[in-house]
């Protein structure tokens, strides 16, 4: 599934060693969707597994790696 390009619209993730990260919401879907399916681990999260790359470079990290998420409109 396609992100969208903008990124006015994410997840904001800070991660256990203090950094931050942005993952992207899917097009089609709505924040409050990409958002619930983050939490209770749905979808593309249900592997354990967190995407936090671009489609050109493409990374993921633990869900044990993130301390807190938060749903963003607007950088």
């Amino acid at each position: 599934m396609a992100k969208r390009d903008d990124g006015a619209v994410h997840l904001a993730i800070k991660l256990r060693n203090g950094k931050a990260a942005k993952i992207p919401v899917l097009e089609g879907h709505s924040l409050q969707d990409e958002f619930n399916e983050f939490i209770h681990q749905l979808g593309r999260f249900e592997l354990g597994w967190v995407p936090i790359g671009t489609e050109d470079y493409p990374e993921y990290i633990r869900y044990e790696e993130v301390v807190s998420v938060r749903a963003v409109l607007t950088d």
